[in-house]
């Protein structure tokens, strides 16, 4: 009768601790996807300083930082540029540009864009006319966000 007892205590035990494992590891599916980033793809020129020109860049760039800075929770940057004589001089001009492009909407919208806006410089990198790696058409800078 004893070991009767302690069989019915442990097996309840291991009961409840499997319905315990069972409700911290089982998730409740979701019904509503999670939301994905929107990219938006600018393509600009520079003079020789290497300060944006394209009137129309800097406009989307400064709507952008308007919009971002109202809605956006996370921004990321990935700036490119067209081949270069080496990867460092590539990763240096992407970093540069993608700065300029930064001050930019800095300008537009000041501090959320300043602490909100992460930069991935990767210069020479999966380029849009691969078949000509100098053309100005691999300079751009791609951004991403949750709105």
């Amino acid at each position: 009768r004893n070991n009767k007892m302690k069989f019915y205590k442990l097996l309840t035990l291991l009961i409840i601790c499997c319905f315990a494992l069972y409700a911290c590891n089982h998730q409740p599916k979701v019904s509503a996807e999670q939301p994905k980033p929107a990219r938006i793809v600018i393509h600009f020129e520079l003079d020789s300083a290497g300060n944006l020109t394209d009137a129309a860049a800097k406009k989307q760039l400064e709507e952008l930082a308007v919009k971002i800075s109202r809605n956006a929770d996370w921004v990321m940057m990935f700036s490119y540029t067209e081949k270069q004589d080496s990867v460092g001089k590539d990763i240096e001009l992407a970093k540069i540009r993608a700065a300029a492009a930064k001050a930019l909407m800095y300008a537009a919208a000041r501090e959320r864009i300043y602490y909100g806006v992460g930069i991935d410089a990767r210069g020479f990198e999966n380029p849009v006319d691969a078949a000509n790696p100098y053309s100005v058409v691999n300079r751009r800078i791609e951004i991403e966000y949750l709105p």
